[in-house]
């Protein structure tokens, strides 16, 4: 079923999930992702291309002949989809706008928004000097947003890092939810480190350390059992990693179809803080990212036993 424009109604109990399409690799990536993720599920899937009026454009054409050669496209887009997965639900939607803007408005606590973004290469130094915008629609969503790095290789896994904030306990479920889905394995990955060492009888203490490690790994421990018990078919595994969370989210995540991150720090201009957790995965990652904002609407089950996990 395909159509131009979003005003058909949700059925019952079904799942929207968003893509931003703009004809690039990594935009072909998030579709991919996108049906593959709603591919057997009660589900509709919305493809929409925006002509960007916040730069220049051909001077041979106008706005709205641009708009209706992306509508064209996005049709042609769907009548493959369709054929290919006859079951699936899809809409299509050509329009003109800043990207951020639009794709923003569909961002709620019950819709997934899925956007490409191209792989940057050469290190920190050599990253674009502006916000992708998949992390602009992101740090502003009010719910998931999952931001697909160009195409990948074979990989499996959901991979949710894992601490004791309202956040990351969302990310946990909705990582735990893709993971059902996609019949594949939830690995939490929870990272600490040792304190500093100081001249603090306490910290140079091999039994605090031992102790800390322990509460860090009991943490992680309840919240395994909180997942299983909510989910009692699903594969879970948790690790305790002694690393910064940076880089064990990005030894996870080579081999993962997708990270799981809980969000919440943007600054007011509608972006990550640099140097933040989430800016450096997102800049850093080679693979599918999702962010997750605390008020992202989960099960009642899995909520209510994830908020008896306890603080660490």
């Amino acid at each position: 079923m395909t159509n131009t424009g979003s005003t058909e109604p949700l059925q019952r109990d079904e799942r929207l999930v968003v893509v931003g399409y703009d004809g690039s690799k990594a935009s072909h990536a998030a579709l991919a992702w996108a049906v593959a993720d709603l591919d057997g599920a009660h589900g509709k899937l919305f493809v929409v291309s925006v002509v960007d009026d916040t730069v220049p454009q051909d001077r041979e054409r106008s706005s709205q002949q641009l708009v209706d050669e992306v509508t064209d496209d996005l049709l042609t887009i769907a009548a493959t989809l369709t054929r290919d997965h006859p079951n699936l639900r899809i809409v299509t939607d050509g329009t003109r706008g800043d990207p951020v803007d639009v794709l923003r408005q569909y961002s709620n606590p019950t819709t997934c928004v899925i956007v490409g973004a191209a792989r940057h290469r050469g290190g920190s130094l050599h990253r674009p000097l502006f916000h992708s915008v998949g992390e602009r629609v992101a740090a502003a969503g009010r719910g998931p947003v999952v931001i697909v790095q160009g195409p990948k290789g074979p990989a499996s896994g959901i991979v949710v890092g894992v601490a004791d904030t309202q956040d990351s306990l969302a990310a946990v479920e909705v990582a735990a939810e893709y993971a059902a889905r996609r019949r594949e394995t939830l690995i939490l990955v929870h990272a600490w480190q040792e304190p500093a060492r100081t001249t603090e009888l306490e910290i140079d203490d091999p039994g605090y350390v031992d102790w800390l490690r322990g509460r860090h790994r009991a943490f992680v421990n309840r919240v395994e059992k909180a997942v299983v018990a909510a989910h009692p078919t699903l594969h879970v595994v948790a690790h305790l990693e002694g690393d910064n969370a940076e880089d064990a989210l990005l030894s996870w995540g080579k081999s993962a179809s997708l990270v799981v991150l809980g969000s919440r720090r943007s600054t007011p201009l509608g972006w990550f803080l640099p140097g933040s957790l989430t800016h450096r995965l997102i800049n850093d990652a080679e693979f599918a990212v999702a962010l997750v904002p605390p008020d992202t609407t989960v099960s009642t089950t899995a909520a209510r036993r994830l908020a008896g996990v306890g603080r660490l």
